[in-house]
Formats: C-alpha cells, sequence, structure tokens
C-alpha cells in the first residue's frame, strides 16, 4: 500500500492555504497526501483565553488522529500549524516509526518577549528535537534559527512562501489606487506610530489601517486624523485582497520578522511595498526596483521624500517588476519545483 504524507494543521485560513499548497505539490510528485484539521474550524489568529482552549481541544478530532496514526496508513506527518496538544502525540508517532516534517514560522528572536512568543518558544523547546525535517520559507528565518542555537536540529530547507494567490500577468491602473495602507495582524513588532506619522505628514493623502489587534493606545492618535479608514478586526480574504487592491503603497514599519506573507501579497497584487530594512525584507525586495527599502530610524523623513521624488513611470516599474519577480520565484510553479528537488522523504 502507497503511503501517505499527513498535512495536519489548525482552521485559520493562511494554515489551510499553506497546507493546501503543500498538498498539491506533494500529490504532483506522484505520492500521497491528505489535510487533517485538528480543531473545530472556529481557529482564530493569536486568540487567548478560554474560547482558544475549547478550540484546541477537540478530543474527538485528536482521537480520530490518533487512529489514522495507528492504521498504518501514513509515512510522514507535516505540520503545517502550532498546535500545542500535537506534543502529546510524540510517543505514539515514534512507535509508528513516522516521520515529523514541521514548517518553522517563528525562529527565535530575543527580541519578542510577549506570550504569544514566550508560549511558540516552549512548544518549540519540545517539539525541534522530535523532528525529521524542518521547512522555512527564508534564508533569513533559516539563519535566525541557526544563530538562536537554542533547538537546533533536523535537516533544514527553505521554500518559497506561496498560498495558492491568484497573481497577475501585469498591474492595473495604478492611479485608480488611492491608499497609502498598513494591512495585516497588529503585532508588537509592527511600529505604527510610523504610519500615524505619515498620515499626520500628509494630511491630503487618503490612508487605511484594516487589520485585528489592539489600538488601545494608538486611540488619540486616531481621533488628530481625518484622513484615515480604521477598519479594526479580523478581516476576510476577500476583504484582504480588496484592501490591497485599493492600495498603491503597503507600509511595512517592521522592527523585526523573519518572513513576510503581507509583503509577498502585495507584490502579486501589483501594490508598491514600503518596507524596513531588516533581513526578512532585503532578502527579496530591491530598493526602488521591486519595492522601497528604508532605514528603520529614519523611516518616515525617507518615505515622506521618496514620495515627493518617485514618478507615475517609475511608479508603474517597481509595481510590475515586483509582480515579475513573485511570479518567478514565488508562484506555484516554483513552489512546486522546489518540493520537487527538495531531499525531504515524504
Amino acid at each position: 500500500m502507497l503511503q501517505k504524507t499527513l498535512i495536519v494543521t489548525n482552521s485559520s485560513l493562511p494554515h489551510v492555504e499553506e497546507s493546501e499548497s503543500f498538498k498539491k505539490a506533494i500529490i504532483g510528485l506522484g505520492l500521497k497526501a491528505e489535510i487533517y484539521i485538528v480543531d473545530d474550524g472556529q481557529h482564530v489568529t493569536r486568540q487567548f483565553g478560554l474560547q482558544k482552549i475549547r478550540n484546541l481541544i477537540n478530543f474527538r478530532r485528536i482521537i480520530s488522529l490518533i487512529s489514522i496514526i495507528r492504521s498504518g496508513s501514513i509515512s510522514s506527518i507535516l505540520l503545517t500549524a502550532p498546535i500545542p496538544i500535537f506534543l502529546l502525540l510524540l510517543p505514539i508517532l515514534k512507535y509508528y516509526k513516522i516521520k515529523i516534517i514541521y514548517t518553522f514560522h517563528e525562529p527565535y528572536m530575543p527580541e519578542r518577549t510577549g506570550i504569544y512568543y514566550r508560549l511558540t518558544n516552549i512548544y518549540h523547546f519540545f517539539l525541534i528535537p522530535k523532528v525529521n525535517d524542518l521547512i522555512f520559507y527564508s534564508k533569513n528565518a533559516l539563519a535566525l534559527y541557526r544563530k538562536s542555537e537554542k533547538f537546533v536540529v533536523g535537516s533544514c530547507h527553505v521554500v518559497p512562501l506561496y498560498k495558492y494567490r491568484e497573481v497577475l500577468e501585469e498591474v492595473p491602473d495604478l492611479q485608480k489606487r488611492k491608499y497609502i495602507s498598513f494591512i495585516g495582524n497588529l503585532g508588537s513588532n509592527k511600529d505604527l506610530n510610523i504610519f500615524f506619522n505619515i498620515a499626520e505628514k500628509l494630511p491630503h493623502k487618503s490612508f487605511l489601517l484594516a487589520g485585528s489587534g489592539d489600538l488601545s493606545s494608538h486611540e488619540d492618535q486616531i481621533k488628530k486624523l481625518d484622513n484615515i479608514l480604521v477598519v479594526n478586526r479580523y478581516l476576510t480574504e476577500s476583504e484582504y485582497f480588496s484592501y490591497i487592491d485599493k492600495s498603491l503603497y503597503v507600509v511595512l514599519p517592521y522592527s523585526s520578522a523573519s518572513q513576510s506573507g503581507v509583503l509577498l501579497d502585495v507584490m502579486c497584487r501589483g501594490g508598491i511595498a514600503v518596507c524596513t530594512n531588516i533581513a526578512a525584507f532585503s532578502e527579496i525586495v530591491t530598493h526602488m526596483k521591486t519595492g522601497l527599502i528604508l532605514d528603520y530610524e529614519t523611516f518616515c523623513i525617507s518615505f515622506l521624500k521618496q514620495l515627493s521624488n518617485i514618478s507615475i513611470s517609475e511608479q508603474s516599474k517597481i509595481s510590475n517588476d515586483a509582480l515579475k519577480l513573485y511570479n518567478q520565484n514565488f508562484s506555484e510553479e516554483a513552489f512546486a519545483n522546489v518540493i520537487k528537488n527538495l531531499n525531504v522523504s515524504w
């Protein structure tokens, strides 16, 4: 019997899309793959509290997963999301000699001290020593992992961060895009003060902030601004891409990151990403060719200067070249080719 890879994930849209990408690529190798969602379908990224616990601990799904493991029908498990209860299954997986492959989204970064990252590091402390293969989505993420010297085990691989995005062949008319935007989750590594400072200094431009997270510390700044639309909640996929499609510039004022899905989503929709000069962005974006790379410390001043000097033709060239780069290096075909050449025993 041809064994298969069981792709285990939660029900959050990004992880489901990631899992679908792997499933299609693995089946393209002539192998079998199936997706298994361990929660009740109500997962919300970085949610905490009693509701989170209820969603994570779905005993019916866990018992069903154990039955699949014991059936002898799978050769490996590809884990595409951090699932704490999965730790309890490690002895069973070892007994049945099932390989574990893990997509490592959050390598250790000492500057990240929030509860989400502390819990993630504890989870990795127990999980990583049991993993056969680690998959990273950028060279920078792999470098951070190796630099940490905390969980350095397993074979390591880098693949493009591709999630079944509908890409364009050419960029639509940029002049129809009205916003300078911040889009995505409001994490502690994203300096919204930079975004609000830019909006304050450009009162005749339209700004958009769309994403889930706590904005309580920015209420006074928001009240002072008449030129900003705020959509502070979890976005559906259609909302997320509609906001990107309405944005000429998407500002990414990150102080740290291992990789960025938002960056690639902006590129594949023809927007212009405005990035800090951290390695996660510099690995992909070339300044004034496929986006803007600005010094973190002088981000606001640098962007205002760049905005006043950049021509419409330069905007068009940057967005089109970014789209070409995405289609070449981060498309479905590029992802499948990398998976085909990975030294991973599925």
